[in-house]
Protein backbone atom coordinates (compact mmCIF):
# COMPACT_ATOMS: atom_id res chain seq x y z
CA UNK A 1 0.00 0.00 0.00
CA UNK A 2 1.16 3.47 -0.43
CA UNK A 3 -0.34 6.30 1.01
CA UNK A 4 -0.02 10.25 -0.61
CA UNK A 5 -0.23 13.18 1.29
CA UNK A 6 -1.17 16.28 -0.73
CA UNK A 7 -2.56 19.79 -0.47
CA UNK A 8 -3.87 21.77 -2.89
CA UNK A 9 -1.25 23.06 -5.55
CA UNK A 10 -2.43 27.32 -4.96
CA UNK A 11 -4.95 29.38 -4.08
CA UNK A 12 -6.33 28.58 -7.92
CA UNK A 13 -6.98 25.00 -7.83
CA UNK A 14 -8.32 25.39 -3.74
CA UNK A 15 -11.20 27.73 -5.45
CA UNK A 16 -11.70 25.75 -8.18
CA UNK A 17 -12.89 23.29 -5.37
CA UNK A 18 -16.68 23.02 -4.62
CA UNK A 19 -17.88 25.01 -1.87
CA UNK A 20 -18.64 21.60 0.29
CA UNK A 21 -15.09 20.79 0.49
CA UNK A 22 -13.85 24.67 0.68
CA UNK A 23 -16.02 24.95 3.92
CA UNK A 24 -14.85 21.44 5.36
CA UNK A 25 -11.21 21.38 3.95
CA UNK A 26 -8.20 23.67 2.98
CA UNK A 27 -7.73 21.63 0.18
CA UNK A 28 -5.31 18.78 2.29
CA UNK A 29 -6.09 15.35 1.04
CA UNK A 30 -5.25 11.56 1.35
CA UNK A 31 -4.81 9.13 -1.27
CA UNK A 32 -4.51 5.33 -0.63
CA UNK A 33 -3.33 3.01 -3.37
CA UNK A 34 -3.72 -0.42 -3.26
CA UNK A 35 -1.56 -2.52 -5.36
CA UNK A 36 -2.66 -6.05 -5.89
CA UNK A 37 0.08 -8.54 -7.61
CA UNK A 38 -0.41 -11.24 -9.28
CA UNK A 39 -0.58 -13.58 -5.85
CA UNK A 40 -3.16 -11.77 -4.34
CA UNK A 41 -6.06 -13.18 -5.37
CA UNK A 42 -4.94 -16.68 -5.11
CA UNK A 43 -3.45 -16.32 -2.03
CA UNK A 44 -6.80 -14.64 -0.40
CA UNK A 45 -8.71 -17.59 -1.49
CA UNK A 46 -12.13 -18.28 -0.22
CA UNK A 47 -11.65 -14.80 1.52
CA UNK A 48 -13.25 -12.56 -1.08
CA UNK A 49 -13.49 -9.16 1.32
CA UNK A 50 -10.51 -6.98 2.40
CA UNK A 51 -10.56 -4.48 4.55
CA UNK A 52 -7.95 -1.87 5.64
CA UNK A 53 -8.26 0.69 8.60
CA UNK A 54 -5.54 3.22 9.65
CA UNK A 55 -5.59 6.22 12.30
CA UNK A 56 -3.37 8.14 14.47
CA UNK A 57 -2.26 5.76 17.28
CA UNK A 58 -5.23 3.12 16.77
CA UNK A 59 -5.02 -0.24 17.59
CA UNK A 60 -7.22 -2.96 16.63
CA UNK A 61 -9.77 -2.10 19.19
CA UNK A 62 -9.23 1.19 20.03
CA UNK A 63 -9.22 4.97 17.81
CA UNK A 64 -8.13 7.87 20.47
CA UNK A 65 -8.04 10.14 17.27
CA UNK A 66 -10.47 7.82 15.02
CA UNK A 67 -9.41 5.70 12.03
CA UNK A 68 -10.10 5.72 8.40
CA UNK A 69 -11.37 2.24 6.48
CA UNK A 70 -10.90 1.11 2.69
CA UNK A 71 -12.81 -1.95 1.81
CA UNK A 72 -13.80 -4.18 -1.26
CA UNK A 73 -15.35 -7.47 -2.32
CA UNK A 74 -14.95 -9.60 -4.69
CA UNK A 75 -15.36 -13.31 -6.71
CA UNK A 76 -12.72 -14.55 -8.31
CA UNK A 77 -12.11 -17.13 -10.55
CA UNK A 78 -8.62 -17.41 -12.19
CA UNK A 79 -7.86 -15.62 -13.75
CA UNK A 80 -10.80 -12.90 -13.29
CA UNK A 81 -11.63 -11.06 -10.68
CA UNK A 82 -15.18 -9.32 -10.46
CA UNK A 83 -15.92 -6.62 -8.09
CA UNK A 84 -19.32 -7.03 -5.77
CA UNK A 85 -18.88 -3.76 -4.26
CA UNK A 86 -16.69 -0.80 -5.31
CA UNK A 87 -14.30 0.74 -3.45
CA UNK A 88 -15.65 1.82 -0.42
CA UNK A 89 -14.71 4.16 2.37
CA UNK A 90 -15.81 5.04 5.71
CA UNK A 91 -14.53 7.53 8.89
CA UNK A 92 -15.04 5.44 12.55
CA UNK A 93 -14.92 8.27 15.22
CA UNK A 94 -13.32 7.31 18.27
CA UNK A 95 -17.24 6.55 20.33
CA UNK A 96 -17.97 4.28 17.41
CA UNK A 97 -14.49 2.13 17.52
CA UNK A 98 -14.95 2.52 21.54
CA UNK A 99 -18.87 0.69 21.21
CA UNK A 100 -17.68 -1.95 18.76
CA UNK A 101 -14.34 -2.84 19.83
CA UNK A 102 -12.78 -3.35 16.52
CA UNK A 103 -12.08 -0.99 13.17
CA UNK A 104 -14.64 -2.80 11.39
CA UNK A 105 -16.59 -1.03 8.56
CA UNK A 106 -20.09 -2.80 9.43
CA UNK A 107 -21.12 -0.48 12.83
CA UNK A 108 -24.36 1.50 11.79
CA UNK A 109 -22.75 4.78 13.17
CA UNK A 110 -19.85 4.65 10.79
CA UNK A 111 -19.02 7.85 8.95
CA UNK A 112 -19.83 7.23 4.64
CA UNK A 113 -17.16 9.14 2.85
CA UNK A 114 -17.82 6.80 0.32
CA UNK A 115 -20.32 3.70 0.51
CA UNK A 116 -23.18 4.39 -2.71
CA UNK A 117 -21.65 4.07 -6.47
CA UNK A 118 -24.74 6.36 -6.97
CA UNK A 119 -22.86 9.81 -7.46
CA UNK A 120 -26.15 11.79 -6.01
CA UNK A 121 -25.58 9.31 -2.43
CA UNK A 122 -21.75 11.12 -2.51
CA UNK A 123 -20.95 13.17 0.80
CA UNK A 124 -19.69 16.53 -1.44
CA UNK A 125 -17.32 17.94 1.32
CA UNK A 126 -14.97 14.76 1.33
CA UNK A 127 -15.02 15.34 -3.05
CA UNK A 128 -14.30 11.34 -2.84
CA UNK A 129 -12.28 10.14 -5.90
CA UNK A 130 -11.27 6.38 -7.30
CA UNK A 131 -9.07 4.90 -9.67
CA UNK A 132 -9.96 2.90 -11.91
CA UNK A 133 -13.61 4.48 -11.91
CA UNK A 134 -14.52 1.03 -13.72
CA UNK A 135 -14.37 -0.90 -10.73
CA UNK A 136 -18.39 -1.05 -9.72
CA UNK A 137 -20.48 -3.20 -7.90
CA UNK A 138 -21.89 -4.36 -11.16
CA UNK A 139 -18.74 -4.42 -12.80
CA UNK A 140 -17.03 -7.92 -14.12
CA UNK A 141 -13.55 -8.88 -14.98
CA UNK A 142 -12.28 -5.70 -13.17
CA UNK A 143 -8.54 -7.51 -12.54
CA UNK A 144 -6.78 -10.48 -14.03
CA UNK A 145 -3.92 -11.97 -11.84
CA UNK A 146 -0.99 -9.92 -12.37
CA UNK A 147 -0.14 -6.46 -11.35
CA UNK A 148 -3.44 -4.52 -10.41
CA UNK A 149 -3.62 -1.19 -8.88
CA UNK A 150 -7.05 1.07 -7.13
CA UNK A 151 -6.74 3.91 -5.31
CA UNK A 152 -9.42 6.16 -3.25
CA UNK A 153 -8.82 9.73 -2.16
CA UNK A 154 -10.82 12.32 -0.22
CA UNK A 155 -10.38 15.82 1.07
CA UNK A 156 -9.58 15.91 5.42
CA UNK A 157 -10.76 18.71 7.58
CA UNK A 158 -8.79 21.76 8.27
CA UNK A 159 -6.66 22.47 11.39
CA UNK A 160 -8.74 23.18 14.11
CA UNK A 161 -8.38 26.94 15.53
CA UNK A 162 -7.86 25.98 19.14
CA UNK A 163 -5.22 23.07 19.97
CA UNK A 164 -7.49 19.56 21.35
CA UNK A 165 -6.91 16.55 21.60
CA UNK A 166 -8.71 13.84 19.69
CA UNK A 167 -9.95 13.05 16.33
CA UNK A 168 -10.04 16.38 14.28
CA UNK A 169 -13.58 16.69 14.10
CA UNK A 170 -16.49 13.72 14.55
CA UNK A 171 -16.94 12.87 10.90
CA UNK A 172 -13.01 12.85 10.09
CA UNK A 173 -9.27 13.37 11.37
CA UNK A 174 -6.63 15.28 9.64
CA UNK A 175 -3.46 13.39 9.42
CA UNK A 176 -0.53 15.61 10.66
CA UNK A 177 3.32 15.24 10.08
CA UNK A 178 4.77 13.69 13.30
CA UNK A 179 1.50 11.16 13.45
CA UNK A 180 1.68 7.61 14.19
CA UNK A 181 -0.35 5.64 12.24
CA UNK A 182 -1.75 2.38 13.28
CA UNK A 183 -2.34 0.24 9.74
CA UNK A 184 -4.30 -2.65 10.02
CA UNK A 185 -6.17 -5.46 7.76
CA UNK A 186 -8.03 -8.51 7.47
CA UNK A 187 -10.50 -10.74 5.04
CA UNK A 188 -13.25 -8.79 6.34
CA UNK A 189 -13.13 -6.46 10.01
CA UNK A 190 -8.92 -5.56 10.16
CA UNK A 191 -7.69 -8.28 12.79
CA UNK A 192 -3.79 -7.85 11.27
CA UNK A 193 -1.09 -5.92 11.79
CA UNK A 194 0.04 -4.19 8.67
CA UNK A 195 2.39 -1.28 10.66
CA UNK A 196 1.75 -0.91 14.45
CA UNK A 197 3.60 2.56 14.01
CA UNK A 198 3.86 4.14 10.65
CA UNK A 199 5.47 7.62 11.12
CA UNK A 200 3.84 10.28 9.24
CA UNK A 201 7.31 12.51 7.70
CA UNK A 202 6.29 15.14 5.15
CA UNK A 203 8.73 16.52 2.95
CA UNK A 204 10.53 20.15 3.51
CA UNK A 205 8.83 21.64 0.30
CA UNK A 206 5.38 23.37 0.99
CA UNK A 207 2.59 23.57 -0.69
CA UNK A 208 0.82 26.99 -1.03
CA UNK A 209 -2.56 26.12 0.78
CA UNK A 210 -2.03 23.08 2.99
CA UNK A 211 1.40 23.78 4.11
CA UNK A 212 2.71 20.03 3.41
CA UNK A 213 4.48 18.37 0.86
CA UNK A 214 4.00 14.52 -0.41
CA UNK A 215 4.21 11.69 1.36
CA UNK A 216 4.87 8.26 0.31
CA UNK A 217 5.04 5.16 2.46
CA UNK A 218 5.01 1.84 0.96
CA UNK A 219 3.63 -0.97 3.38
CA UNK A 220 4.42 -4.64 2.37
CA UNK A 221 1.89 -6.89 4.86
Amino acid sequence: MNFTLAGAADATALAALSSEIQTWSDGYNVTLLWTLDSTYFASMASDTTLEVAFGNAATLATAPNGAYNYFMTWTWSSPNVSTTTALKSHYLPTAVVTTAGDLGSDSTSAVEVWYDTNASAAIPKYGWTQAPTTVTDSSTNDFVDSDNTLSGMFYMPKEPTTAATGETDATGDRLDTGDVLGVFCGAGTPDATGAASLTLTLGAASLAVAGSAALATALTF
